[in-house]
């Protein structure tokens, strides 16, 4: 057993994460990616890393102000979607990564589309050493999309790589 520092909870992992997103220059209003204040921090601080790391980010995202998904779900939801696609995207040819991201006919609609260098392994763990070192990945987007009643599929072919989350809302 390994001793270190005592586990976080996924609120204060996430409270952190939104402390450490806007204290970010992206956040300085310049760029609105949607109506949604808590996801536009988060898209609009990974469209910002996207820009200085050489990737170009497709976002075509349309959310309401207010979402039945709790605030530190969507975070995680779409924090590690979109680390998970640059890190990806930074290793392959293609620098493109598409969002896609709306709510229609009362479900949560994400959908994240980046390029794969070499085969992508087919339980999709992390390929890292320092396995702790990074957020929890799809096991975890998986578990928080089942929790709301939804379901996260990936898929992997001709070198592309595609996430798909959908999330029912309560209440509309």
């Amino acid at each position: 057993r390994q001793s270190g520092p005592p586990a976080i909870s996924e609120t204060e992992r996430a409270a952190r994460y939104l402390s450490e997103i806007a204290a970010s220059p992206a956040v300085g209003g310049r760029r609105i990616l949607c109506e949604n204040e808590v996801a536009n921090i988060v898209l609009a601080s990974k469209a910002e890393a996207m820009d200085q790391a050489g990737l170009v980010g497709d976002f075509a995202v349309s959310l309401p102000q207010t979402l039945s998904v709790a605030d530190t779900d969507l975070c995680a939801l779409l924090g590690n979607a979109l680390d998970n696609a640059m890190e990806a995207a930074l290793q392959a040819e293609d620098k493109r990564i598409t969002v896609r991201c709306r709510v229609d006919k009362g479900l949560f609609m994400l959908r994240v589309e980046n390029a794969v260098a070499g085969e992508v392994r087919p339980d999709l763990v992390t390929t890292k050493a320092d396995k702790s070192a990074h957020g929890f990945g799809l096991p975890g987007m998986r578990e928080i999309a089942q929790r709301c009643g939804g379901s996260l599929e990936t898929r992997a072919e001709g070198g592309r790589f595609e996430l798909v989350a959908c999330i029912p809302l309560s209440g509309g």
